[in-house]
């Protein structure tokens, strides 16, 4: 599983006006939780985010934030409708003996029998099923 750091700085003041203004300089609003973990707020620059967000694999991501370091993975992304800019992220803390529910992506290589022979392969995902 390949890792990210991200260097990022906290934040205190949480806000519709400060999340605009670090937006227009260039950074992304973020939080990360977890279970019996206290929110950090934090923010980083929009770069840092480019390797997570574009791979199709799974990246886990190492938050820097004031000198602490913490586990996650990126739950979740919201952009901008207009100029698809990441305009917030959520992480979620990954801790020992505590399940997650994540999505992989799933890569078959080679080709079935049955496809070989005239076939279809159908793929369903568990939520759609």
């Amino acid at each position: 599983m390949k890792t990210v750091v991200i260097e990022a700085q906290s934040r205190d003041a949480v806000g519709k006006k400060n999340a605009a203004n670090l937006r227009r300089n260039g950074h992304v609003p973020c939080v990360l939780y977890g279970e019996k973990q206290e929110c950090v707020h934090f923010h980083a620059h929009q770069k840092a985010f480019k390797s997570i967000i574009t791979s199709p694999d799974f990246v886990a991501a190492e938050v820097q934030v004031d000198g602490k370091s913490y586990n996650a993975f990126l739950k979740q992304a919201q952009y901008s409708p207009i100029t698809d800019e990441l305009q917030h992220a959520d992480f979620q803390l990954l801790q020992e003996n505590h399940p997650v529910i994540i999505e992989l992506p799933l890569k078959l290589h080679g080709l079935a029998v049955g496809v070989q022979a005239g076939g279809k392969l159908l793929q369903k995902c568990a939520a759609c099923a």
